[in-house]
């Protein structure tokens, strides 16, 4: 019979927002090591909410690693792409407050680029 004890390294429960010039990316964190990430992208002059699929990531003593080589430091909680350019740095967050979270920011986004597309002809 094999018993565990529920691991330091399980993110499960736990959220991160983290920041990057003017965007915001968020990550819910599901048991068995899996996560969303929630991000914003724009098409047609309007801003959107995407969520990803369910994707696995992987515990090492200082670094949580996502999907596609994604790294979060562990202590600093700085965020690297795979080819490990800063992309920023992540903030512990409330688990239920993630989408609202990238939501408000989206809609602050838009109204931003609407402005920027008053006084267009076409």
């Amino acid at each position: 019979m094999f018993f565990s004890a529920k691991s330091f390294a399980d993110l499960e429960g736990k959220a991160l927002i983290c920041k990057w010039e003017r965007l915001i990316t968020g990550f819910t964190f599901e048991r068995n090591y899996k996560y969303y990430r929630y991000w914003i992208g724009l098409k047609n002059d309007t801003y959107r909410v995407y969520i990803s699929p369910l994707h696995n990531y992987k515990i090492e003593p200082d670094w949580i690693v996502l999907y596609l080589g994604t790294s979060i430091n562990r202590k600093t909680l700085k965020i690297y792409d795979n080819a490990w350019n800063d992309k920023g740095i992540c903030e512990l967050a409330k688990y239920d407050t993630i989408k609202s979270r990238v939501e408000k920011h989206k809609n602050k986004l838009q109204e931003e680029y609407n402005k920027k597309l008053e006084g267009n002809k076409i």
